[in-house]
C-alpha cells in the first residue's frame, strides 16, 4: 500500500507543478503583452525606448542619442503611414476608373446618371455614387 500512496502522492505533485507552470508562463506572456505599448517597435533600441521612455540609459544611449533617435523613428514611421495612404488611394482611384470606364461603355441607355460627374465625385470621395449613378 504504500507504494500506492507515494506514487498517487507523486502524481498529484507532478500534476500540480505543471499546471503552475503552465499558468505561470500564460500569466508572464499576458503581462508582457500588457507592458507593451500599442506601436510597433522597428529594431530593439526603438523597442526599449519606448519601454523606458525616462531611461534611456538603460537602452545604452544618452538623453540626446535617445532625442535623435526618436525624431529619427518618427520620421520613419511617418513614411510608412505616407506610403499606406497612397495605396489606399491607388486603389480607390483604379475603382474610380474602372467604373467610370463601365458606365461609359454602356452607354446612356444602359446606364443612369452622369459618368463624368460620379468620376470626379468618386475622386473626391473615394467611393462611387451608385445612387446617383448604375447600371438600368
Amino acid at each position: 500500500m504504500p507504494k500506492t500512496n507515494l506514487s498517487a502522492s507523486l502524481l498529484i505533485v507532478l500534476a500540480s507543478l505543471a499546471m503552475g507552470c503552465s499558468s505561470s508562463a500564460t500569466g508572464a506572456v499576458n503581462r508582457r503583452e500588457a507592458s507593451t505599448p500599442a506601436t510597433t517597435c522597428l529594431d530593439t533600441i526603438s523597442c526599449c525606448l519606448q519601454r523606458h521612455p525616462a531611461q534611456p540609459e538603460l537602452c545604452g544611449l544618452s538623453a540626446s542619442e535617445a532625442v535623435v533617435y526618436l525624431a529619427e523613428i518618427q520620421a520613419v514611421a511617418k513614411e510608412r503611414e505616407a506610403s499606406r495612404d497612397d495605396g489606399a488611394k491607388a486603389g480607390w482611384k483604379r475603382r474610380c476608373v474602372d467604373t467610370h470606364a463601365r458606365c461609359k461603355d454602356a452607354g446612356r441607355g444602359r446606364w443612369a446618371g452622369d459618368c463624368y460627374a460620379c468620376f470626379v465625385r468618386c475622386e473626391r470621395e473615394r467611393e462611387w455614387p451608385y445612387d446617383r449613378c448604375h447600371r438600368r
